[in-house]
């Protein structure tokens, strides 16, 4: 599939789409969100046979998802390589699961045109958003660093000086 073919079946798994699905959360009200890691199913062959369960991360997403709270956090490395064909298997993946909280993304150097290079994050930048995002929910405010590149920019660094700058719980 091209990434024009996949970029409309991710509008609803966006950032900024996800976002609007969590529930208000007054300050210093509780609520519970879950943390799911590392998806990718490997990029090598060989990675795959030894290592590899198929369906294990869907397995744990449809966990987390049972398991209630306000959303999902999936902490990067969707896919094991940044490209379209891996995308859609990940947006299969996704839509047979469902979502009934938020689903939010953190991107990881798989989620990279070439995970072990230097290289660009432009189709997961196209298909979910910016990698660099924060929220405010309940009290606490969660802060989406991009670090998959193996460092930080200065523009980065003055962006979270400046979105660090709460009272607020912080989370990053």
């Amino acid at each position: 599939p091209s990434e024009r073919e996949i970029s409309g079946r991710t509008k609803p798994w966006r950032t900024r789409a996800q976002l609007a699905r969590l529930p208000p959360r007054p300050e210093g009200e509780g609520f519970s969100f879950q943390v799911v890691g590392d998806g990718e199913p490997g990029r090598f062959f060989f990675a795959r046979w030894l290592f590899g369960v198929p369906g294990v991360f869907e397995r744990q997403l449809r966990t987390a998802q049972a398991r209630g709270g306000d959303f999902v956090l999936q902490l990067g490395d969707m896919v094991s390589r940044g490209l379209p064909r891996h995308y859609s298997a990940f947006l299969n993946m996704l839509e047979r699961v469902g979502a009934p909280q938020a689903f939010l993304t953190v991107l990881g150097n798989h989620d990279r045109r070439r995970p072990h290079g230097v290289s660009d994050a432009r189709l997961y930048q196209s298909l979910f958003g910016s990698p660099n995002y924060f929220f405010d929910h309940g009290g606490a405010r969660f802060v989406v660093a991009d670090s998959s590149a193996g460092r930080m920019t200065r523009a980065q660094l003055k962006w979270l000086d400046r979105v660090l700058h709460t009272p607020k719980t912080k989370i990053v």
